[in-house]
């Protein structure tokens, strides 16, 4: 099932963790619509602005699947809100500042540990928010990016 022209359900809901796990990570028509908005508005365009292919390493998680993987209770990837992707030949990092100085529409978008990028869009408010997420001292910590921050493209 085609979300938009280069996004497909099957992207959100395949889950090597959750095939190694027995989990099934089905979802119903209320989420296939948050993500579709999701592709609609943020990753399409995305798309289209960079003409490369995104690869969503972590799309629509159940609760449980969540749960396995350390995930936020309150994670957006559980409604179908967001997804974490990179592009290939791309840094993290450059995609993180592309996004940033585009026009692309986001609720948050967060630089994850200089790997990938969790961009995420909300039907109710978008707050656009920028973060990076680091570890520190054994705990994940998100530090608010400001556009006058300085960091290593």
């Amino acid at each position: 099932m085609y979300l938009t022209k280069n996004f497909s359900l099957d992207e959100f809901t395949i889950s090597q963790t959750a095939i190694r796990n027995r989990i099934i990570n089905t979802t119903n028509n209320e989420v296939i619509n948050k993500i579709k908005v999701l592709c609609v508005k943020s990753l399409q365009p995305l798309r289209e602005k960079l003409n490369k292919p995104i690869i969503i390493t972590s799309g629509y998680r159940s609760e449980t699947l969540n749960s396995i993987i350390g995930g936020s209770v309150n994670s957006q990837h559980c409604k179908g809100e967001a997804a974490d992707i990179i592009i290939s030949g791309m840094r993290a990092c450059e995609l993180f500042a592309y996004i940033l100085t585009s026009d692309i529409l986001y609720d948050q978008v967060i630089l994850e540990f200089n790997r990938w990028v969790h961009i995420s869009y909300s039907q109710k408010k978008n707050r656009m928010n920028a973060l990076l997420a680091k570890h520190v001292n054994g705990k994940i910590v998100y530090e608010i990016f400001l556009r006058s921050t300085r960091f290593e493209i």
